[in-house]
């Protein structure tokens, strides 16, 4: 069977502005420039590996403050990842085939459309990659669309992220968004999979965000504590 394109802007090759893709290659090769200097650890990354080469339904779960760094560490896996449908989106899908990623975009606004339009672009995929909080937030606030979506594709969420020796930290963004410095330790983490129980309930999406939320937030304590424990030990 003949693999789909994601639905979203689809259809052939994207239509994106010479300035999109300009701007989109040249982030790319600043960004694996930067990732070459890196030392890098990881943690958990076997199991994700292990459920995607077995086929298992996956979203990888994460804050949009920490996408940046993810765009390296993780290349490779053809996972399916989602932009909005503007030019900052065609940037970052530019930036997404060029690391090997699959992109679907979609509107910033749309609510149940977007909704919808995400669990299209995921039917016949086998892992996607969710920004929880995003595009827009607030900040660390987990939207629904990751439990619904993992609840009715019977997808296991992985929580995952990322932290580092040196960062830069853009504090004046609603996401505090995050870039490791060259030659930064960095470390990657995934938490213990996550399996959404099918047909939920409203009050129990609420739980279920809930309970993303914590794992987000012991994985980010987990990385922190792996880059302090790498420090202390020389």
């Amino acid at each position: 069977m003949t693999r789909r394109e994601p639905r979203g802007r689809r259809g052939g090759k994207p239509r994106r502005s010479l300035r999109a893709r300009l701007l989109g290659a040249l982030w790319s090769w600043l960004l694996r420039l930067q990732a070459a200097t890196w030392e890098v650890r990881t943690e958990g990354v076997g199991a994700f590996d292990r459920a995607l080469s077995g086929g298992r339904r996956l979203l990888a779960a994460f804050w949009h403050g920490k996408y940046v760094a993810l765009f390296p560490l993780m290349r490779g896996r053809g996972v399916l990842i989602f932009a909005s449908t503007s030019h900052r989106g065609d940037v970052v899908a530019e930036i997404c085939g060029r690391f090997g990623y699959r992109c679907a975009q979609i509107p910033d606004h749309g609510r149940e459309h977007s909704l919808d339009l995400m669990r299209e672009a995921l039917a016949d995929e086998t892992a996607g990659a969710v920004v929880v909080d995003g595009p827009l937030g607030p900040h660390r606030v987990v939207k629904r669309g990751v439990v619904v979506i993992a609840s009715e594709q019977r997808r296991v969420v992985f929580p995952v992220s990322v932290a580092a020796s040196r960062k830069k930290v853009f504090g004046e963004r609603w996401d505090r968004r995050e870039i490791p410095k060259l030659f930064s330790r960095v470390a990657l983490v995934f938490g213990d999979p996550l399996e959404v129980p099918a047909d939920l309930e409203p009050p129990e999406e609420d739980r279920w965000r809930e309970r993303v939320r914590q794992a987000l937030e012991a994985v980010d304590a987990r990385a922190e504590q792996r880059i302090a424990a790498w420090g202390a030990s020389g």
